[in-house]
This record gives C-alpha cells, structure tokens and sequence, in this order.
C-alpha cells in the first residue's frame, strides 16, 4: 500500500476508471454507499501500541462513517431514498473469545447493519463469523471462500 495520491495515480496511468480506493471517504455504488477502515484487531494480550492503532483506526473509521453519512444524506435528498451504508474493514471488528472492538459501537452509531472483513490467515473462521443484533460481520477472506468472490448486494 502506498499513498492514495499514489495508488490513483497508477489508476488513471493504467486507464482504469471502474476502480477506486476507500479511505477515509465513502463511495456510492449501485444504490448502498460503502465505507471502510483497515481496523485493528481487539484481543485481551494488546500492547499499548496496539491500543494507539486500534484508536486511530476507529477515529479512521469515524471519518469514513462521516463521508458516508453526507453521501447518504445527499444521495436521499435526490432520490427519496436513503441508501444503506455498509462498511468494509480488513481485520474483524467481532472477535469471539476477546474483548470488545470500539469499532463495534461507532459503527452501529452511525446505523451500518453490516461489516465485511478479509483478514483470517490461521484464525479459525468460528472465531469472527457473526456479530449481534445490531450488527452482522461477514467473512471475505480469500482463503476463507476458497478464492470465490462473494458478491455484496
């Protein structure tokens, strides 16, 4: 990952105009605007420098959820209808067994019923499937979907 003046940068000098990168923005896509973090895993054994990341990754959040919102609240003064709003996080916000990710309430707080994460490697997918009743996490990683591509309506 480089800077995302970077990455968009290798967007337009490759020709691609289909693909864009999510952060600390949101983007309207087929009717749901999609926001995201990177996200920091939540477990009992963090370091203090753990604790500094997870912040800053739940403030990333904050600001994503942020965009969302406007581009929600625009997208519904146009349309009539309010757009869902779906975060994309790499690490997962639930993780069963551990203490609870701050993630969890900001993104309820700003009404998303629904997270993707991809980040499994050796975790056993029973420990992040799920999530509550306000909130559903699934599950994207490659490995996880044996390389399958889930679509998201």
């Amino acid at each position: 990952w480089n800077t995302l003046t970077k990455m968009n940068r290798f967007l337009m000098e490759k020709d691609f105009h289909t693909l864009s990168f999510l952060y600390n923005n949101a983007l309207l896509a087929e009717g749901k605007v999609l926001c995201g973090s990177r996200g920091w895993l939540c477990e009992d054994y963090m370091k203090d420098e753990d604790d500094k990341i997870l912040v800053r990754e739940n403030q990333r959040f904050v600001l994503s959820l942020q965009e969302a919102k406007k581009t929600a609240d625009n997208q519904e003064a146009l349309t009539g209808v309010r757009p869902e709003i779906i975060a994309f996080s790499h690490y997962p916000v639930f993780t069963q067994g551990y203490k609870k990710n701050p993630v969890i309430d900001t993104l309820i707080s700003f009404g998303v019923k629904r997270v993707y994460c991809g980040h499994l490697h050796g975790v056993h997918p029973e420990k992040v499937l799920g999530g509550n009743s306000d909130l559903k996490q699934y599950l994207v990683a490659s490995d996880y979907l044996e390389f399958t591509p889930m679509t998201v309506k």
